[in-house]
């Protein structure tokens, strides 16, 4: 079984009555209790390479918006089919996503327009993407079986404070670390056991000569590399 529950607040601007659903299933189906009385059932293709990612939209009343009216909206499944989601509800804000009744996942995306999540009770999770806010929100103390994160689009006045330093030092199975436009960033800390093959950063990622040297020693005795892209979108090998 899965089940996840993100609370989205209404906004007063257009479409800030409309909630989205990005959800990624590895066959089979779930469903969807937008938490005004709307059920929605959300199917996999039979003709579609499985795990499919599927997107569902809901149009909450007008009125909501004025009042900043909040959400529970409930995605189940009686099976561990739920290997994926993405934590935004288009231009509604996710007041909060609890993904802690859903092991199954994955894969976990967030960005924008999100004030709370809590990455620790899934310790499962192979893939995040996260940018903007929710980049400031994560905490990757109990991420032991990631292997791949994109940490972008820090910064720019967002209500979210974004992090000089990123902890991963408890994330040794992580083998790709991406960091582009993460404006305040300036040290990631690992640890000498990190499983580390590729780090690939920007001119706009003010990583520290420290870091650098220090992700670079463990890269390359995981026979990888450390790419910078420039101003000119240049990979160069560092």
């Amino acid at each position: 079984m899965g089940q996840i529950i993100m609370t989205v607040e209404a906004i007063n601007w257009t479409e800030g009555n409309v909630g989205h659903i990005h959800v990624c299933l590895n066959g089979g189906s779930c469903r969807i209790d937008w938490g005004d009385g709307h059920i929605s059932t959300c199917c996999a293709s039979m003709y579609v390479k499985q795990p499919e990612w599927l997107y569902y939209l809901h149009v909450y009343p007008n009125g909501c918006k004025a009042t900043q009216e909040r959400f529970d909206i409930v995605i189940s499944s009686d099976s561990d089919n739920i290997v994926g989601i993405m934590a935004d509800s288009g231009d509604m804000d996710v007041a909060d996503i609890d993904i802690s009744g859903c092991q199954s996942l994955v894969h976990f995306e967030a960005s924008y327009l999100i004030d709370h999540f809590d990455l620790t009770t899934n310790p499962g999770i192979l893939n995040m993407n996260l940018k903007g806010e929710a980049c400031g929100l994560a905490d990757f103390s109990n991420s032991t079986e990631l292997k791949e994160l994109y940490y972008c689009f820090t910064g720019g006045g967002g209500r979210h404070d974004a992090k000089a330093k990123l902890d991963l030092t408890k994330c040794d199975k992580l083998e790709y670390l991406e960091c582009c436009y993460a404006h305040e960033l300036t040290h990631i800390a690992i640890s000498n056991r990190s499983a580390l093959k590729k780090l690939v950063f920007d001119e706009n990622t003010p990583l520290s000569d420290k870091t650098i040297e220090i992700i670079k020693r463990i890269v390359e005795r995981n026979g990888g590399e450390i790419v910078k892209i420039n101003d000119n979108d240049e990979y160069i090998r560092i």
